[in-house]
């Protein structure tokens, strides 16, 4: 099935009013006026009735949820709604077809997967919370990829002025400096944030919008024990080889056997349709109950579960992270068939490798998950880092025949491992003409420098897009 069958684009836009936390925060340009994507995972806020959201992820029905991305300056988002979005911040937000707000993604979720988009105007956003607000989060002030300045809203704080304007009070770390015109005043280490809209202020409920991020938490009956994962993976004989799979703008690996029968999937990615044009004329061919491993999250490293139903049917190793709703609904799903296996300890010894837990702070959604070092049978390593900057894989002193770049090859901070040899190969999962301008330069020439040789699975003009594979 070609790409164009599953992916709708040019919808009506709706307008919907949701809750929603921010999945991505990401700058798609240079220079000091440079556009940032936010990527928000929203649920509408009707659903809240009663304070009970079970239901809603337990339920078939997809309506309830969707992907919304916005495309602004982050001076711009700063001076209209009063904040700059990070991952973990959770919003209010306003959407419509029409109006003078920021340019505005829609993506709708359907039987597989968010892919239905249209385009609108964010008409209004209320900064609600961050993620460490609703206890036993990650510390103050989540700065995640976006690495912006980091808050967090402080108790009862939430009021209005005089002119019925919600306001909230937040706490920040570092905080430069203050322009003219944004509604900001420092005092004593908080500043008074007010949370303008392009239309009438939002009504909001933030005991409402805070049970839904409480029930977005992890499942804690998924949690397990090192043993249980071991007993998953090192049943596996050592991998002859590792398809780095063409799934476009996504991530998405197979460890093979010497039939090249699939052991292991590192990363079950699907483009939502932000990036569905990147998608490939045919998917992977997958076979049911193969364990997957789930380098953190986002959702182009989680969209195959809706696009393919031999995933739902096969235990899922995951990192133990805050998520949003429709990744929740995924772990709900997963957590319902006893098939979700959440780890949240310290790296697990395999026969053929090691099940790396990496050592980013919490909030840092990227860093904080799982990466995978592969032995092949043939003796050579292989690094699959999901998004992870390498330094927070806690690499051993050591050397790889084979790396999966990380991130898509995305800008990244620090250093590049050591290739067991010049030449030695490294592979770019990425899209071509997806909407974050993946791969960039700085990374290809970090690894360059480094002595990698790089491919990608998008293609080059000497070699058409496909899978890429790692040895034997």
């Amino acid at each position: 099935m070609a790409y164009k069958d599953d992916y709708v684009f040019g919808a009506e836009f709706p307008q919907r009013r949701l809750y929603a936390r921010v999945a991505r925060a990401e700058q798609i340009g240079t220079g000091p006026y440079a556009r940032h994507s936010y990527e928000f995972d929203a649920v509408d806020v009707e659903v809240s009735s009663g304070g009970r959201f079970e239901p809603l992820f337990d339920a078939d029905d997809q309506r309830h949820f969707a992907l919304v991305r916005v495309v602004t300056t982050e001076g711009l988002f700063d001076r209209t709604f009063g904040t700059v979005p990070q991952p973990g911040y959770w919003f209010a937000l306003d959407i419509g077809p029409k109006g003078g707000g920021p340019i505005t993604f829609h993506a709708q979720l359907t039987g597989t997967g968010y892919s239905v988009m249209s385009r609108g105007t964010l008409q209004s956003a209320t900064f609600l919370f961050a993620d460490e607000d609703l206890g036993g989060g990650p510390d103050r002030g989540p700065d995640g990829d976006g690495g912006g300045r980091g808050g967090g809203l402080l108790p009862d704080a939430l009021r209005l002025t005089e002119d019925r304007v919600p306001v909230v009070e937040v706490e920040i770390d570092g905080f430069a400096s203050i322009r003219r015109g944004t509604g900001k005043e420092q005092e004593k280490g908080r500043i008074k944030v007010g949370l303008r809209s392009l239309g009438a202020a939002a009504s909001v409920d933030i005991d409402a919008a805070k049970a839904l991020a409480n029930e977005c938490e992890f499942p804690q009956g998924a949690l397990t024990q090192a043993g249980d994962i071991q007993t998953v993976l090192a049943s596996k004989p050592s991998p002859h080889a590792i398809s780095i799979n063409d799934v476009g703008q996504a991530s998405f690996a197979t460890l093979l056997d010497d039939k090249q029968r699939p052991l292991v999937y590192f990363d079950a990615g699907w483009p939502v349709v932000f990036n569905g044009k990147t998608a490939p004329k045919s998917p992977p061919s997958l076979s049911s109950g193969t364990p997957v491993i789930v380098s953190h999250w986002d959702f182009d490293h989680i969209s195959g579960f809706f696009r393919f139903p031999e995933l739902g049917q096969a235990p899922w190793i995951a990192p133990v992270q805050r998520l949003g709703p429709g990744a929740r609904k995924i772990a709900a799903a997963l957590a319902g068939r006893n098939l979700l296996m959440g780890w949240s300890g310290s790296s697990i010894a395999l026969p053929w490798g090691e099940l790396v837990k990496c050592s980013g702070l919490p909030k840092m959604v990227n860093h904080s998950g799982l990466a995978l070092i592969v032995l092949l049978d043939s003796g050579k390593k292989a690094l699959l880092a999901g998004d992870a900057n390498y330094e927070s894989i806690n690499l051993p002193n050591t050397s790889f025949s084979y790396l999966a770049v990380t991130h898509h090859g995305a800008h990244f901070e620090g250093s590049v491992p050591t290739p067991i040899a010049g030449g030695a190969l490294g592979i770019i999962s990425v899209g071509r003409g997806n909407v974050y301008g993946h791969p960039k330069a700085a990374s290809i020439a970090k690894h360059t420098r480094a002595q990698w040789l790089l491919d990608r699975t998008a293609g080059t003009r000497k070699k058409r897009r496909g899978d890429r594979t790692f040895g034997p």
